[in-house]
């Protein structure tokens, strides 16, 4: 036991003692999704162009999560977090995210229309979850209407946690209704 207890203490000591490697700064930016052919959408049934949608908006999800990551690692305490966000919001990477990922999304919107009756409800629920994209885009726009950082997380993460819900749903509904 006293060996285990040295050897421990002699790597740990050596750990201590190595030069620190600095790490690369951090990228503000995240490579923008690439956008499905939507002409390829349109042939599909009415359930495919409701699971293409579905998959992009997601990816799109995923995306502005990455981007809020963006924001509060730059938001470390030694600037003003209104400071952190406006950082990463004034990059064209992000501005080009937002407005080609909604502008992408919205190009759905005529594929969606007219849903059978079954699919109604899918339907309506993934294009609330779009809305609820947008919305978040629009929270970190006004972030200068939260005092604190929690307050607009909160509401960021009240939106991710109902878009991922409607997802899930049309998930297991897919499984259940079109899948063998």
């Amino acid at each position: 036991m006293k060996k285990l207890t040295l050897w421990i203490l002699i790597c740990a000591a050596a750990a201590c003692g190595k030069k620190k490697e600095t790490s690369a700064p951090l990228s503000l930016d995240v490579p923008l999704l690439a956008e499905r052919n939507l002409d390829s959408v349109r042939s599909r049934d009415y359930a495919g162009r409701l699971l293409a949608f579905a998959i992009d908006l997601g990816q799109r999800n995923i995306d502005l999560d990455k981007r809020i990551g963006l924001i509060l690692s730059v938001t470390d305490g030694a600037r003003d977090w209104h400071e952190g966000v406006e950082l990463v919001i004034n990059r064209p990477n992000y501005q080009d995210a937002e407005t080609s990922y909604l502008a992408y999304l919205e190009k759905y919107e005529p594929m969606l229309d007219n849903a059978p009756s079954a699919w109604d409800s899918s339907r309506a629920d993934l294009v609330q979850s779009r809305g609820r994209l947008k919305a978040s885009y629009n929270v970190i726009r006004g972030h200068s209407n939260y005092d604190r950082l929690p307050a607009m997380l909160d509401t960021l993460l009240s939106n991710d946690l109902s878009i991922n819900r409607s997802l899930r749903d049309f998930e297991q509904r897919i499984k259940r209704d079109v899948l063998p």
